[in-house]
């Protein structure tokens, strides 16, 4: 009987298998590999969708979708991807939104900012979550910029107040652009 149990026990100890950890997006933790960045409370799905700006001939377009789950190569992790365009005088500055068919991203991210994270957001109340998003330009890739988004329902019209900004270190080629082709600052989109 006593070997039984001995064996018993030794069978359930060699067939256990360790789970990978499940972290919120919004927790600061450094992820171990095969770990999974969830999108525990939903924040990003309220971004899902096509948003538009438009202020006379100047039209400013992004589509966003949620990943479930996407494998980084490092962990798992649920995040916001998408592609713009941007018009400017009625003519295309430029547009990424056809590269949605080939599977490539100008636009991606999952980072959680609360009231106090950097941009401040004085009308925020303390209890909400924007979302801030790489977004890219292939042709001035050196203009590394981010874009934070935050949620608002206007009356039953669903918006986000975007704030597009320079991020980390630039080294601009010898004769390369200074300004990226979509200009800094802020937008207000509508769902579409």
């Amino acid at each position: 009987m006593k070997n039984l149990i001995l064996l018993l026990i030794t069978i359930a100890s060699l067939s256990c298998k360790a789970q990978s950890p499940v972290y919120g997006i919004s927790e600061r933790v450094k992820l171990s590999p095969n770990s999974y960045n969830k999108d525990i409370d939903n924040d990003l799905n309220k971004f899902e969708g096509t948003w538009v700006y438009q202020i006379g001939s100047t039209k400013f377009t992004i589509v966003l979708e949620k990943l479930i789950q996407d494998f980084n190569g490092d962990w798992y992790e649920d995040v916001l991807v998408g592609n713009y365009k941007y018009v400017d005088n009625g003519s295309p500055v430029l547009d990424y939104l056809p590269e949605s068919i080939n599977n490539k991203h100008y636009v991606w991210g999952n980072t959680v900012k609360v009231k106090e994270g950097l941009p401040i957001c004085n009308d925020c109340p303390l209890n909400e979550r924007r979302i801030e998003l790489e977004i890219q330009d292939t042709e001035r890739s050196y203009l590394t910029s981010r874009i934070i988004l935050r949620y608002v329902n206007d009356n039953g019209v669903e918006k986000i107040q975007a704030h597009l900004y320079p991020y980390g270190r630039r080294i601009i080629p010898q004769g390369g652009y200074t300004n990226t082709r979509v200009p800094y600052g802020d937008y207000v989109l509508t769902k579409q």
